[in-house]
């Protein structure tokens, strides 16, 4: 079911960063420009009644200045299938973009998911951005369909999982398939990439070639003996920098967030330990 509330207007300034910026930024660079500024005019004048954005995109009822009401719409081309399944496998392979999409944020670079599946997030041609308007004035974006797509991006800087929801995939049906990603292996693209006949050109080769793995100890000799290599531990600044980095866990149960904190702090004291014993050990074989 679509959400349907009662538009509001505008925040005063447009965006100046994150999705809603380049959402914006986005359309104006495809011939938006004329008809934003316009439908700007049109959203602060309070002119929009209604509004519904939904997975076939966003659509809303504008009063003309004679009471007319214009019913204009807005999405953009639908992921298929298979392009949607290899965007979340992407993410899915990515830890950052897995940590931050499960805590309920969208990572900016996540566009780079949507490498190799011939498709991408925000639209790239004029003609993956669909729009309809009841007033049919001109043949390009009317100021109705501006006052929509500013509404949009309004709506954007609240909450930057509708850029996937204008794609036809909701929050949900994404963070669910994220998790069925990490914990379930597709057999299908699993035997397509076993398969050289059905692999897609895009994709990266096999990480090893087949006589490596089957003898793994050919691949690399190290030119000195172990005994002569150096090593050292350095702590760093903040003992959780890796889960830092990673972002906040998406644990919704706090004790689950604290006890994962401390196990990791417990393997790097322990990697610690075995570091210097094996030094100590090292150093009295020298002695």
């Amino acid at each position: 079911m679509p959400r349907r509330r009662k538009a509001l207007l505008p925040r005063a300034k447009p965006p100046e960063s994150g999705w809603a910026f380049r959402f914006l930024a986005r359309l104006a660079a495809l011939g938006w420009e004329d008809a934003l500024v316009a439908g700007r005019a049109v959203a602060l004048s309070n002119a929009v009644t209604s509004l519904e954005i939904g997975r076939a995109g966003a659509r809303a009822d504008i009063k003309t200045a004679d009471g007319h009401l214009e019913e204009t719409s807005l999405s953009l081309l639908p992921l298929g299938t298979v392009a949607k399944r290899r965007v979340l496998k992407a993410m899915a392979a990515r830890a950052r973009f897995a940590a931050h999409l499960l805590a309920g944020r969208l990572p900016e670079d996540v566009e780079g998911a949507f490498q190799g599946t011939g498709r991408t997030l925000l639209p790239v041609d004029a003609g993956e951005v669909v729009f309809r308007c009841s007033c049919a004035e001109v043949p390009g974006p009317c100021a109705h369909a501006g006052a929509l797509a500013v509404l949009l991006g309004d709506r954007l800087q609240d909450d930057p999982f509708l850029v996937f929801l204008l794609r036809g995939v909701s929050k949900e049906e994404l963070l669910d398939g994220l998790q069925r990603a990490r914990t379930q292996p597709e057999r299908k693209l699993a035997s397509d990439a076993a398969d050289p006949a059905t692999r897609n050109a895009a994709d990266p080769p096999e990480p090893l070639p087949r006589h490596v793995l089957e003898r793994p100890e050919l691949f690399y000799r190290p030119g000195e003996p172990v005994t002569a290599l150096r090593a050292s531990y350095a702590p760093p600044d903040h003992p959780e920098a890796v889960l830092t980095r990673l972002g906040p866990p998406p644990f919704k149960d706090p004790e689950a967030t604290r006890l994962l904190v401390e196990l990791h702090r417990a393997i790097g004291l322990g990697a610690r330990e075995r570091l210097a014993e094996w030094e100590w050990r090292k150093a009295g074989v020298r002695g």
